[in-house]
């Protein structure tokens, strides 16, 4: 049990010195390109981007029909316009892949979702080391 207790030591050992060290460099860099008026300053409120996935959302369409679920996707656009509003924010772009009411809906924001969930996975977990 000791020599794997002792590689994982030295592993998040190592992640952690990887983890200053980029952050130094990165850090050290912006501000060798701002005093040179070369980089630009970083915003008070750094961008957000998040993915929102409708659970459940064929199964909606063959229970209660397209007009149903075209429906609840304009009040989940509201929802998202109020919100962000509320927290100085805006929403940019919404993109599926099927066009309703002004806007798309389908398969593509499934697939932006996985990948989101399978990201924000690896990044907690790096996180954590």
């Amino acid at each position: 049990m000791l020599p794997a207790l002792e590689r994982t030591v030295l592993l998040l050992y190592r992640r952690h010195l990887e983890h200053y060290v980029i952050e130094s460099i990165v850090i050290n860099t912006e501000t060798s390109l701002e005093q040179a008026g070369l980089g630009q300053r970083r915003p008070a409120r750094p961008p957000a981007i998040a993915f929102l996935d409708l659970t459940g959302y064929t199964t909606l369409t063959e229970e209660r029909g397209d007009w149903a679920v075209a429906d609840l996707a304009a009040r989940l656009v509201e929802l998202v316009a109020t919100v962000a509003h509320q927290h100085g924010g805006r929403p940019v772009k919404l993109l599926p892949v099927v066009f309703q009411d002004g806007d798309y809906f389908g398969r593509t924001v499934n697939v932006a979702a996985r990948i989101t969930d399978y990201a924000q996975a690896r990044c907690w977990s790096a996180m954590r080391w």
